[in-house]
């Protein structure tokens, strides 16, 4: 999925620079890239980390997670040719990928009920402390989904209502699911940084979080009086995310230190969005494609790289080369937004995002390939992912 899903965005650069095939339109790409990353790559293995955790000689979440792949592909297919269009099966015209995107809630609902049975009576380890609350995040962030859903049928065509519903399903299922799911893998790992201080941050984080995904709604749009309160909310997921990385800096080594440095430059993307001159800016600028790379790309994915290849040590010079891709990846976004200097410009920058991007790509199916060498030659530790 993960291949898919970076070829699926050089596609996109790709089309950024001439005219794409057989009609296809460059939103819809977008769509399809996006909705892969997080429902086809980030969510299933976070949910394999947490359930081979939970319950290692019994993991509850395969049959699952395989359901969660097996729509993510169709899922991707539709948004790559229709994206939110409507598609005419007959008489009725049907919005097929919003559809198959909903049926993905169902599997994240069902993965809840079963990490509840499955914890239910366990003494509360700090990691499962931290993955209660991202479960809870991930239910609540459907309902912005459902709120969406609601609105079109009732017509209700308020702009802040609408936009920040979108936010509350985008936004919260990053910044809830994705972040509290890897603290608590990083907690599982390393329980003794459980701290009362580390306690009382992840504490505001969980305050925090339900708030500030209003910060992602344009400063025009949000009651003066609302974006204060997502200012603070985000300003307690800054400080959260500042305090993890610091405690986590000497736990780590490799590669996971950089994520810490990417999970540190998202916070500060979170402080200067907390205030709304800064929010104004970075929407003028264009840095919202940046700020999120940073957190999914940069941190989450990275992370999820480094765990996953315990299983395979072969695979660690792979590895390696495809985090210092991302790493341009990441690089040669700045000069699409607004903050380089526009005497620097040129086409030159389709191309080097187009570059960075193939690159990644590669460096991603060398990693495929020799995970999938490794386990054709038995070369591989079945062992849960986190111990």
């Amino acid at each position: 999925m993960f291949v898919v899903a970076i070829a699926t965005g050089v596609f996109y650069r790709y089309g950024m620079l001439t005219p794409l095939p057989g009609g296809l339109a460059l939103p819809n790409v977008r769509h399809a890239h996006s909705h892969l990353m997080y429902f086809g790559w980030v969510t299933p293995l976070l949910m394999v980390l947490i359930s081979e955790t939970v319950a290692p000689q019994r993991p509850f979440g395969r049959r699952l997670v395989w359901g969660l792949i097996a729509l993510a592909v169709p899922t991707w297919a539709l948004f790559l040719r229709y994206g939110y269009g409507v598609v005419a099966l007959g008489e009725a015209r049907l919005p097929l990928a919003t559809i198959f995107s909903s049926l993905h809630m169902l599997v994240w609902y069902a993965f809840a009920a079963a990490y509840v049975r499955a914890t239910w009576g366990m003494r509360r380890t700090p990691a499962l402390r931290v993955w209660d609350v991202a479960l809870a995040f991930l239910v609540l962030a459907s309902g912005g989904a459902w709120a969406r859903a609601a609105f079109v049928a009732l017509d209700v065509r308020d702009p802040f209502l609408t936009t920040a519903a979108v936010h509350l399903f985008l936004d919260l299922f990053s910044d809830g699911w994705f972040l509290f799911a890897l603290l608590g893998v990083w907690l599982a790992r390393f329980p003794a940084l459980w701290t009362p201080r580390l306690r009382l941050l992840t504490l505001g984080m969980a305050v925090g979080a339900p708030l500030a995904f209003l910060l992602g709604v344009p400063v025009a749009l949000t009651p003066p009086h609302v974006r204060w309160v997502a200012s603070g909310g985000g300003l307690l997921l800054a400080l959260g995310c500042v305090g993890y990385a610091l405690a986590l800096w000497r736990e780590v080594r490799g590669v996971e230190r950089l994520a810490l440095f990417f999970l540190v430059l998202k916070a500060t993307g979170l402080m200067v969005a907390s205030l709304p001159a800064g929010a104004m800016w970075g929407e003028q600028v264009g840095l919202r494609i940046p700020y999120l790379h940073w957190f999914l790309l940069g941190t989450v994915s990275v992370v999820l790289l480094a765990r996953y290849a315990e299983r395979f040590p072969s695979t660690q010079p792979a590895i390696r080369g495809l985090v210092g891709a991302i790493v341009l990846v990441q690089v040669s976004l700045l000069p699409l937004t607004g903050v380089w200097p526009a005497a620097l410009g040129g086409a030159w920058r389709l191309w080097f995002a187009f570059g960075a991007a193939f690159i990644a790509c590669v460096a991603a199916c060398w990693v495929w390939m020799t995970m999938w060498m490794s386990r054709r030659a038995g070369q591989y530790a079945p062992a849960p992912i986190a111990p």
